[in-house]
């Protein structure tokens, strides 16, 4: 491709078409301009995108770096992206796609990106399916590998909070839970050997059970054990356990009155009794 005159990129462009050489006299990128360079190959305006200028070039904004044809380079290929009588500025930021880190190099008349780092794989699933019910935990199973190095850090996060973390290990399983019916996304995140990162998500589908159904939530740390309802506006629960369902109601022991926030009431049972082998609730409406 042949530009005349003064090519300005303000958006967001492609070198190559989807691969290939451009020519022209000059060229300037503004702080908000993207110029995406496609690299499938070592071989300049045939298997990766290049400008050639006959006069000056303005570097500046982004520069996105996609591999393309399949092509995966080793550490140390440098692609000289641009060409020009004369290059001032940089580019303030460098974004990647592909798997791979580069870094920019600058000479007075080139820009040249240099393959430095195969980023790590990473993938998380939601064990059990990606529909949950509120109030009850869920695992999730990070795993990660690197082609180049090792993975020195994976963790799991839940809205920004880590809730697993492990170093110089390959997996990883976490522990999720919300009490609301929201989505809740769950990303992972692994770092090799050279401080590269990658990252993969998950959305997991919080549900609830039928109104008026206790959602059984499990036993927690110190012997706690939680369990969650959808109940009616504007009520208040009250909760009755006992250790023998058979009727009458007198056998029942009032615990307490169940936390309502948002539509969806909670209890944690600190337990009255030591060394029961099961345990039945019940809620009732009270005024």
């Amino acid at each position: 491709m042949v530009i005349a005159g003064t090519f300005f990129n303000n958006g967001l462009s492609s070198a190559g078409a989807p691969l290939g050489l451009i020519t022209g006299t000059s060229w300037t990128n503004s702080a908000t301009g993207t110029i995406r360079f496609e690299l499938g190959g070592t071989i300049p305006g045939t298997n990766f995108d290049q400008f050639r200028l006959t006069g000056p070039a303005t570097v500046n904004g982004t520069a996105d770096l996609a591999l393309a044809n399949g092509f995966v380079p080793v550490p140390g290929n440098t692609f000289t992206c641009i060409v020009t009588s004369a290059r001032s500025g940089v580019f303030t930021n460098l974004t990647f796609s592909g798997g791979y880190e580069f870094s920019a190099l600058y000479t007075p008349t080139t820009v040249v990106f240099r393959a430095e780092n195969r980023l790590p794989t990473v993938n998380l699933t939601v064990l059990n399916g990606n529909t949950q019910l509120v109030c009850t935990e869920f695992k999730l199973l990070a795993t990660a590998s690197d082609v180049g190095g090792s993975i020195t850090n994976l963790l799991i996060l839940q809205d920004g909070s880590t809730v697993a973390n492990a170093n110089n290990l390959n997996s990883v399983i976490g522990t999720g839970e919300s009490d609301f019916p929201l989505d809740v996304t769950f990303v992972a995140q692994a770092t090799d050997d050279q401080g590269g990162k990658s990252w993969a998500t998950q959305t997991v589908a919080l549900t609830t059970s039928p109104l008026h159904f206790l959602q059984m939530g499990g036993k927690r740390n110190g012997g706690v054990f939680k369990f969650c309802m959808t109940g009616e506006t504007g009520s208040n629960y009250m909760v009755f356990a006992t250790t023998n369902i058979v009727e009458p109601t007198t056998n029942w022991t009032q615990l307490g009155l169940m936390e309502n926030t948002n539509g969806i009431w909670r209890f944690y049972d600190h337990g009255t009794v030591t060394n029961r082998p099961y345990r039945f609730y019940r809620a009732l409406q009270v005024p």
